[in-house]
């Protein structure tokens, strides 16, 4: 009786451990699919959400990448100051629309690029200048915008960028003629100022990658392949291509203006 008492025990036991593993299993992988924070920056034409609808170019890739993997949640704009920072603390799970650097890469997990943009100098209208390398920029004052990387130009202590919230302001100070240029990616700077006749553009200044940035203390290695997989089949997914057929064309002079 007594040796029967204990198999049955030691069944029990087996059984049990053996639900547990089933549930820590479960648990994990509707951890993985279940409802996340999901930031983006407010940056028309790639990622906009107006009247709770979601728009742009890179936010629609994105949001239907991370459902091909199982993965939806709440769809947000944060603030550029607080973007990278929040997903680096794990306060927001997925960024959408962002652009890796060295030390942002060392916090936060950065898919492939989505979408690639070039940074562009907009200059009023005959006050277009010489532009071979970024020692001609030297003395000029630019507009940027707050939470806003550019690259090469940030590097070069003889350049003043003045950073604003939006474009707008950016546009003001132009035609005011309290800025040189205004640094915009080339595709949102076609479209803000396209009817807007003063403004011109000079040579493109360096590529801009616009990609999704994950969470270290929520997601794997494994995840991020699994998204990046996930991404290359929307690249040649005809949805997607009909999006790339509404931006404008890219700038034939797209090199990257050398020291």
């Amino acid at each position: 009786m007594v040796e029967w008492i204990s198999k049955r025990l030691v069944g029990f036991r087996r059984t049990a451990l053996l639900a547990i593993v089933m549930m820590i299993a479960v648990s994990c992988s509707v951890g993985t699919a279940s409802a996340q924070m999901i930031g983006i920056r407010s940056n028309p034409p790639y990622s906009v959400i107006e009247n709770g609808a979601r728009d742009g170019i890179v936010l629609k890739t994105a949001l239907a990448a991370l459902s091909k993997i199982g993965i939806s949640g709440t769809t947000t704009e944060i603030p550029a100051q607080r973007f990278y920072r929040d997903v680096e603390e794990g306060t927001l799970d997925i960024g959408i629309d962002a652009t890796p650097t060295p030390a942002r890469e060392r916090g936060s997990w950065f898919s492939e690029p989505i979408f690639t943009d070039y940074v562009v100098i907009f200059v009023l209208k005959g006050k277009t200048f010489p532009f071979e390398t970024i020692n001609d920029l030297a003395g000029k004052k630019l507009g940027g915008r707050l939470g806003f990387s550019y690259g090469l130009l940030d590097q070069y202590s003889e350049i003043t960028i003045e950073r604003v919230n939006t474009q707008e302001q950016n546009i003001d100070k132009l035609l005011a003629g309290r800025l040189d240029g205004i640094i915009a990616n080339f595709v949102a700077g076609e479209l803000d100022f396209a009817a807007r006749n003063s403004l011109d553009k000079a040579v493109a200044v360096n590529k801009v990658p616009l990609a999704m940035t994950l969470s270290r203390k929520r997601y794997t290695e494994r995840d991020l392949a699994r998204l990046n997989s996930a991404l290359g089949e929307l690249r040649v997914d005809p949805d997607f291509l009909k999006l790339l057929g509404n931006i404008p064309n890219m700038p034939t002079e797209r090199r990257v203006v050398s020291k």
